[in-house]
């Protein structure tokens, strides 16, 4: 029997329960997304202090020495830490979610795209702007954070439409993020030689997971900045580049040298910011909490209403 043939008031029952575990279900996703991506900001800007110097993903290796590269370093590294553990313990997310977004991209726009410009003799090739992208990723979850985590009691908001500034903010960070994602997909075709040999050799067939991979991620990407089932997709590309974390990103930190080998770590941080950036994609919308109804939800809200009018 379905739903409509049982008596009101196990229908009623029912609902509620039902609406109840799907709004659990996305406020704990939510929650999950926004710990996921502090997490990777504190681990970058650890990684930042710890090494005295920028990861790739935040400032290219421009020809000669930066005065100050040190100092400029260990500053920014501080703030990812601070902000990043911030977020993670859900303080102020919204406005530091934004410094966070702004400062990475200017790191893109007055670094990584004059740089590709006028110093990289490979900027030609997509695979060159990788940590570009990488960066203009990691901006746009800030941003879907921003976006997400808007506090109503923020003196700046007072100024500002809080559902227009916070939805705008939101399907930028998408636009960034979804960018990346999608120009990662045709990587794994262009590049697939280099690519492969990632996958972890008990499992088979690395060329077709490659390119599976690449599909998915292009395939993904396209979808949720067309709007196209938009909280499934980001649901599906999130449990995708989480299992990466766990199937490929983790084993390789733990047999890499990382003094020697610092991208490993990196590459798990970003997939971690990757993995919680989909996820409040997810969920996102202009709500305090990060979740909004979804179709499913909607509609049984609907049907609560009609049965008790």
């Amino acid at each position: 029997m379905g739903l409509l043939h049982l008596p009101n008031s196990l229908q009623k029952a029912a609902l509620s329960l039902t609406i109840s575990l799907h709004y659990s279900i996305m406020n704990n996703l939510s929650k999950a997304a926004r710990i996921f991506y502090g997490l990777a900001v504190v681990g970058l800007g650890i990684q930042q202090l710890a090494y005295g110097r920028f990861i790739p993903a935040l400032l290219p290796a421009w020809p000669g020495r930066i005065p100050g590269i040190f100092l400029w370093a260990s500053l920014v590294g501080a703030v990812l830490l601070a902000a990043g553990a911030a977020i993670v313990f859900n303080q102020k997310v919204g406005l530091l979610s934004l410094m966070v977004g702004v400062l990475l991209l200017s790191l893109l726009c007055f670094s990584h795209v004059p740089y590709e410009l006028l110093a990289d003799p490979y900027s030609d090739h997509l695979g060159s702007w990788t940590n570009a992208f990488t960066a203009l990723a990691l901006a746009g979850g800030a941003l879907t954070m921003a976006g997400i985590y808007w506090e109503e009691s923020s003196q700046l908001e007072a100024s500002l439409a809080r559902s227009t500034f916070a939805s705008r903010v939101i399907v930028l960070g998408r636009l960034c993020f979804c960018t990346t994602i999608v120009s990662y997909g045709i990587c794994h075709f262009l590049y697939t030689k280099y690519i492969s040999p990632l996958v972890p050799t008990w499992i088979p067939y690395p060329t077709f997971w490659t390119h599976f991979t690449g599909v998915a991620l292009f395939g993904a990407g396209s979808a949720i900045t067309l709007g196209i089932r938009r909280r499934t997709s980001a649901l599906l590309l999130g449990t995708m580049v989480f299992l990466w974390v766990i199937v490929l990103h983790l084993p390789r930190v733990i047999n890499a040298s990382l003094p020697t080998r610092p991208g490993e770590l990196s590459s798990l941080l970003e997939a971690i910011a990757y993995a919680g950036t989909a996820f409040a994609i997810a969920t996102a919308h202009s709500g305090k909490n990060g979740v909004t109804p979804s179709p499913i939800s909607a509609t049984l809200f609907a049907r609560k209403e009609e049965m008790q009018s």
